[in-house]
């Protein structure tokens, strides 16, 4: 029945699903998100010899791909012409009236050539994107990538019809973006974990064929593994409303821990048969006994996921859930369908002899460690000491790009485009009116955090209706002032002729503003009108930091400094500060909480402190030396490695509940029996 309600379950594979909505950066993060699709914008980057092949092929990639039912718009050339024509009118104050001075004092020669090197220098760096033997082309994809399904973007297919489209003009194009890295790293993980899935479940039923060699009773087993996830996929689905990413990998390990279940089960049930009891007998008998030590030990497990299904963050929680009902379905399931399975086909009935599940070293290390107590403890002891020695290296990784897989070109690009472009991090606000743009603007412009600001602010400053004023006043000056420096300079000899040419170009600059007007919404041209105008009509406002990051600690300074300008400022930044930052202060109390219950469990069951404890020396053990050891191999942990401690710690405590469970059959047997009968399985 829970298996019927999967095709009826909300599906959200997204990464978007993975935030925490109630978070106000991630709200503000999403609105604006919702707005302009901040993922979706992809940077590509044009290399070639040939500058006339460049343009043709920024050409022809704007016209090809803007066609796309997948791309909102492209954008292959900035509008240099229109804003150099209109700069007097939201050139700095007092450039605009340093610039009247010298078109209307023709002996303020060496004025007027400074103040034209700077307009010159604004002009050269509107025009930079068209860089020799490079140039940028934005290309903002229409659906954002971030609420797609995994595998689903269709960046890849973007940057095949890039390939064939620029392949005629010789001139090699690679993308940088956040969409583009994402679909880079998910193509290369999605393609591992494909191959390795398949090798995967065929190991582990090859191992379960030491213990089981009939076809049938592996196909029961794995029938009851699809059952459980069937299960745990329907009821995850109830309680959480949704499927996402981190719920629907948790099938692979239900997998894994159900054939854990099944061989523990299995190998008893053979060692009670080869005893010569009766199937009625025998399978009682292991239910009551190694199937009591499967049940703690996937409480204990399933304990550890469900208070990860308490924490805040939605990646912990639906991995919490979906662990401890999977586990839950799991246990129950190979308590009952499989026994009940086992006897409807017969399973004592089958005259083949049990295959011989024997690892010699388990039994030897196992007397050895029972007659050298002292030694084996003092070398557990030096070895657990030596590897947390390294605990000292211990580094938490908060740079997504490292956390990337090594195949993901858009990083490189990204870098590449940052050292030739000086194209930071960009900010984005929504402001409600001009003024508050404009004021957004300067504030952004004043920080020492951001190197670049504009908006709508950038070509309608506060006081371009006084601009117009001047300039319509003094029209007849300045076009006389723009003759009377080209008859001097036409007058003059070419030394001369140089020197005057400034004066000559800022005058008639002036003029041409004149005829042109000052910019107006509806002559605005369409790419100004997308970077400032959002959707539903609010003005915005961009800023652009020095250097790109994908640091979640240099994500957070760059928010706070953007949040001091103005609270609701917000960028794709802020991802890898929600993903890679190290700021989260419910780790602890969940952590704190799988340890508590873990030991609740213990004590419920064993009862006895010194068993508690030695039921906790492997789980122990195991836990600092991996500890230790990766951080000797200079592994740095993030929040995806720290969400493996529940398992870690519910599978390592199994260990220490099975072998305790089987000293307690047999209280006055050698505990080496125990502990290498256990070993086996």
């Amino acid at each position: 029945m829970l298996s019927a309600w999967v095709p009826f379950v909300a599906r959200d594979f997204g990464f978007t699903a993975m935030l925490e909505m109630d978070d106000p950066r991630v709200r503000e993060l999403a609105e604006i998100d919702r707005q302009m699709n901040l993922a979706g914008m992809l940077t590509l980057l044009l290399e070639g010899d040939d500058q006339q092949n460049l343009e043709d092929a920024a050409g022809a990639v704007s016209e090809r791909l803007s066609s796309r039912e997948d791309i909102a718009y492209v954008v292959a050339d900035p509008p240099v012409d229109w804003l150099t024509e209109r700069a007097p009118w939201f050139v700095e104050r007092e450039d605009f009236d340093a610039w009247v001075r010298a078109a209307l004092e023709p002996g303020a020669i060496g004025a007027t050539a400074q103040l034209l090197g700077r307009m010159k220098e604004s002009e050269r760096s509107l025009g930079e994107l068209l860089g020799k033997g490079q140039r940028l082309v934005f290309v903002q994809m229409a659906v954002n990538p971030l609420n797609l399904e995994l595998g689903a973007s269709d960046f890849e297919d973007i940057q095949n019809h890039t390939r064939e489209v620029l392949e005629p003009f010789g001139v090699e194009g690679r993308y940088a973006g956040m969409a583009a890295a994402a679909a880079q790293d998910q193509s290369h993980v999605l393609k591992t974990i494909g191959m390795l899935t398949p090798v995967s479940l065929l190991l582990v039923l090859g191992i379960l064929r030491l213990a089981e060699r009939r076809l049938k009773r592996l196909v029961l087993v794995g029938a009851v593994m699809l059952v459980a996830l069937g299960a745990t996929t329907g009821a995850t689905g109830l309680a959480t409303g949704k499927l996402t990413a981190i719920s629907g990998f948790f099938g692979i390990m239900v997998f894994g821990l159900g054939i854990d279940f099944a061989l523990h089960l299995l190998v008893r049930l053979r060692e009670e048969l080869a005893r010569g009891l009766p199937l009625a007998t025998a399978l009682p008998r292991t239910l009551s006994t190694t199937g009591v030590g499967v049940l703690v030990g996937a409480l204990t497990t399933a304990g550890a996921f469900g208070m990860m299904g308490f924490a805040p963050e939605p990646s912990a929680m639906h991995l919490g859930v979906s662990g401890g009902l999977g586990l839950v379905f799991c246990v129950l399931l190979m308590l009952t369908a499989l026994p009940a399975g086992l006897v409807l086909l017969g399973f004592a009935e089958d005259t083949e002899p049990p295959p011989k599940l024997r690892f010699p070293l388990v039994d030897r290390l196992a007397v050895f460690s029972v007659r050298r107590p002292v030694l084996v403890l003092l070398c557990a002891v030096t070895v657990a000491g030596a590897a947390l020695a390294g605990t000292s290296r211990f580094t938490w990784e908060t740079d997504l790009e490292k956390v990337f897989t090594r195949d993901v070109p858009a990083t490189e690009v990204g870098r590449a485009i940052q050292e030739r472009f000086s194209l930071g991090d960009e900010w984005l606000l929504l402001t409600d009116d001009l003024d508050e743009a404009r004021q957004a603007t300067h504030a952004f412009e004043k920080s020492t955090r951001f190197v670049s600001a504009d908006s709508f602010a950038s070509v309608f400053p506060a006081d371009i209706d006084e601009r117009r004023s001047i300039l319509e006043a003094r029209r007849g000056e300045v076009e006389a002032a723009a003759a009377s420096w080209r008859q001097l300079r036409d007058s003059r000899p070419m030394p001369m002729k140089m020197m005057l040419a400034p004066g000559a170009e800022l005058a008639q600059w002036l003029v041409t503003a004149l005829d042109a007007g000052p910019p107006n919404f509806a002559d605005l041209p369409p790419i100004l009108k997308r970077q400032w105008v959002a959707p539903d009509g609010r003005y915005l406002v961009r800023a652009r930091t020095a250097e790109r990051t994908m640091d979640g600690v240099e994500a957070k300074a760059q928010r706070l400094d953007a949040e001091a300008v103005h609270p609701r400022a917000a960028s794709v930044v802020m991802f890898y500060e929600l993903t890679m930052g190290a700021d989260r202060p419910w780790v602890r109390g969940v952590g704190f909480g799988i340890l508590l219950l873990v030991l609740v469990v213990l004590v419920f069951d064993l009862r006895r402190p010194s068993s508690v404890l030695m039921a906790l020396m492997p789980v122990l053990f195991g836990s600092s030396v991996t500890l230790g050891m990766l951080c000797w191999m200079g592994v740095p942990f993030n929040i995806l490695t720290a969400l493996t401690v529940p398992l870690l710690i519910g599978l390592g405590v199994d260990d220490g509940i099975h072998v305790l469970h089987r000293m307690r059959e047999d209280p006055h047997g050698p505990p080496e029996r125990a502990a290498a009968a256990v070993g086996q399985a």
